[in-house]
């Protein structure tokens, strides 16, 4: 990665949902792990003022999490007492595919998709998760990349829990 917005050794993805307990309890039974977190990650395109959608990603933190530090440019943190709050991150999936000399690159262009959109902290936005519309409130504007060079955007994870039980069932 290119920005050292996270903490972790090793990263684990599924192709479907598991309870976290259980990936909790096998993560740490494995000599070694120090530290486990169990995120999710979702699908997310953002609403553009015109109406169309810029591709995403939308990133479930653990309340309390030590792995994920934010380069926040404007607002603050995801707070316990949030509800629906988002971390949008400013960069553009241009900006993605640079080569790795992004970080001399002009603070406009970081701030590319909160400046083309006129997104700003206290705003409401937009996302589609699962075929669902949910209005989040921005309350920082941050540069971060993902483990896998998408735009991501970062909220709790518990906001997640009503998609993991859906989820769940299916087991």
């Amino acid at each position: 990665m290119g920005l050292n917005d996270f903490g972790f050794d090793v990263l684990v993805v599924f192709d479907r949902a598991h309870r976290a307990a259980r990936l909790v309890e096998a993560s740490e039974s494995v000599q070694g792990v120090t530290r486990v977190e169990v995120w999710d990650v979702r699908g997310a395109p953002l609403e553009s003022h015109t109406g169309e959608d810029i591709q995403g990603q939308l990133w479930g933190v653990p309340d309390g999490s030590e792995l994920f530090s934010p380069r926040i440019t404007s607002g603050r943190a995801l707070l316990p007492e949030d509800d629906r709050a988002i971390l949008l991150n400013t960069k553009s999936a241009g900006f993605l595919s640079a080569s790795a000399g992004f970080l001399s690159a002009s603070a406009g262009f970081l701030s590319a998709i909160a400046a083309d959109e006129g997104i700003q902290i206290g705003d409401a936005v937009t996302l589609t998760i699962e075929g669902e519309e949910l209005s989040w409130t921005v309350v920082g504007l941050i540069i971060s990349e993902s483990a896998n060079r998408q735009v991501a955007h970062y909220v709790h994870r518990r906001r997640f829990t009503w998609l993991e039980k859906q989820d769940l069932r299916r087991d």
